[in-house]
């Protein structure tokens, strides 16, 4: 899937967020799931930082907008669990 991303930002189109939506909505079924969150917000990482370092800088605002909100996605997804409590050093 991130790998899609990258390559249509290669060719300067942007990408087919439909993985990322079916992760999402895997998500939606376990919420409590950390293991699963923590896969859409990889994920997340994953395609903000692509768009930081693959996309075209034409419009730098708007390329810094979209990888800001995946990562603040990411952050929301893994919020609800305290990595403590989950001997999760991820």
């Amino acid at each position: 899937m991130v790998s899609a991303a990258e390559d249509a930002l290669h060719d300067g189109a942007t990408p087919d967020m439909a993985g990322l939506e079916a992760l999402e909505e895997m998500l939606s079924e376990f919420p409590d799931e950390y293991a699963c969150a923590l896969i859409v917000a990889l994920a997340h990482i994953d395609i903000g930082w692509a768009w930081r370092n693959v996309a075209s800088t034409e419009d730098p605002q708007h390329v810094a907008a979209i990888c800001k909100h995946h990562i603040e996605r990411a952050e929301q997804i893994l919020a609800p669990f305290d990595c403590i409590d989950l001997d999760a050093p991820s």
